[in-house]
């Protein structure tokens, strides 16, 4: 059990420390498969970008709007997460989704 329990949080490290290097090299970001795979989608896609996300670089939210062509959302004043977001803004935010997947 102990010997499955520090494999699992090796995993766990090595995953988190992937996803950073991903946030936070613009080359590994570039490398990323789902940015890769980008031009072989044929949909559309809406980039919804919190303007103080301070989770997710804005280098990372750039990369993902011009590797899909994406339009672009965003939700002024918003953080990361939804939690601290007030129930107003939270209804304009869900309205955008709503309307751009009725329309798409």
């Amino acid at each position: 059990m102990i010997i499955f329990i520090k494999y699992w949080w090796f995993a766990i490290i090595r995953l988190c420390l992937k996803r950073l290097k991903f946030l936070s090299d613009e080359e590994a970001l570039s490398s990323h498969p789902l940015l890769v795979r980008a031009a072989n989608l044929k949909g559309k896609t809406l980039v919804m970008v919190h303007e103080h996300d301070e989770v997710v670089p804005k280098q990372t939210t750039d990369a993902y709007i011009k590797a899909f062509d994406a339009e672009v959302y965003v939700a002024k004043g918003f953080p990361h997460g939804l939690s601290a977001v007030s129930d107003d803004k939270l209804a304009v935010y869900h309205q955008k989704i709503s309307d751009w997947l009725k329309s798409n």
